[in-house]
């Protein structure tokens, strides 16, 4: 399907939503008593949007690649796939902001009064070759200086013995496994646009676009699937999530290990998305400039049980004298983001 098409039905998508909230509905909740209507604000403006993780081919076609990666798509082979519908990406009181002069400014002041409230974004490992990340809770029309952002990252499925690109998880030819790319994709796209979908563009790409979006905090948690496939197995503790690494963990005893089907648990794909975040924080004068400058501190869960923290300021702090005037470059960048430096280790292990 061509980009113009593509465009053009994300914006009927939001001229209807726009139209959901009718002349005759604001009318009547304008009858209601002012308390019962800050209730029903309320509920509007807390509710996330779901999304269906049993019909995997389904979801599959409300998706899309990005017009824009950060490596190009012309070898990225396992690019994020957004949903096209540009209603996802609306702040939860978008409606209640646009129906009139009244509800907009009862609805700010509901949002006044609770203050900042987390972002939410959910990214699905499908099928170990693709990543969906889709946006949960945009309380309303952020600032671009985010107090936190919690991401939940699911595990759907397993790698299908007929896929032809192998899991994303292989090691590169010299180079990261190509999915790791993915995952730098959805924070460089965040820090960049906000939360957006596929169909927010970069002008150039050597001139693209930066809204210049920052976050204090970024809070990840790895969920194991509760439920396994037929016949499936959790890969084993200690084992990495790249088969092709296997053969260095496996006794020659267990010789139908491979032939087995695995499923990796929430502690895995943590580990994995550890080595890319430990990546970017060791390059973060090129590849994790955008890390260094705009982000405070990634937590990460397994389980909802704490595991690791990292703190960007005292990786920062660690760069040495011969670093000095980028540091300095940098230490300016974090104060225009609200992002001073404070005191601390590097990192923490629970």
């Amino acid at each position: 399907m061509r980009w113009k098409s593509l465009r053009k039905s994300g914006m009927q998508s939001v001229k209807s939503s726009r139209r959901a909230c009718s002349s005759t509905d604001t009318a009547l909740l304008l009858k209601f008593p002012r308390e019962l209507r800050n209730e029903i604000i309320d509920l509007v403006i807390a509710a996330p949007k779901a999304w269906n993780h049993d019909d995997i081919e389904a979801e599959r076609q409300t998706r899309c690649h990005p017009i824009h990666t950060m490596s190009g798509e012309e070898w990225y082979s396992h690019p994020p796939s957004y949903r096209l519908n540009l209603s996802s990406y609306q702040p939860n009181a978008l409606g209640l902001l646009l129906a009139n002069h009244q509800l907009h400014s009862e609805t700010t002041q509901r949002l006044t009064s609770k203050g900042s409230s987390p972002l939410s974004l959910e990214v699905a490992v499908v099928d170990e070759t693709e990543l969906w990340p889709t946006w949960t809770y945009i309380p309303c029309p952020s600032t671009r200086q985010v107090d936190r952002v919690d991401v939940t990252f699911h595990i759907l499925g397993l790698l299908h013995r007929s896929n032809n690109r192998g899991s994303g998880f292989r090691q590169g030819c010299g180079g990261p496994p190509l999915i790791s790319w993915g995952f730098m994709d959805i924070l460089d796209r965040f820090l960049k646009l906000g939360p957006a979908g596929p169909l927010a563009a970069f002008e150039e790409y050597e001139d693209p676009i930066d809204l210049e979006y920052s976050v204090k905090v970024i809070s990840m948690n790895f969920v194991t699937p509760t439920e396994l496939p037929k016949g499936a197995h959790y890969i084993p503790p200690g084992i990495p999530i790249d088969r092709y690494r296997w053969r260095h963990y496996i006794p020659p005893e267990d010789s139908d290990f491979a032939d087995k089907d695995w499923v990796m648990t929430g502690r895995h794909l943590a580990e994995f998305v550890a080595e890319v975040l430990d990546r970017l924080m060791n390059y973060m004068e090129t590849f994790g400039s955008l890390l260094a400058t705009r982000v405070g501190e990634v937590r990460m869960s397994v389980d909802g049980e704490p595991w690791r923290t990292w703190n960007v300021d005292a990786y920062i702090r660690d760069m040495g004298i011969q670093k000095e005037a980028w540091i300095e470059q940098t230490l300016k960048a974090r104060a225009k983001f609200g992002l001073p430096l404070r005191d601390g280790d590097r990192e923490t292990n629970t």
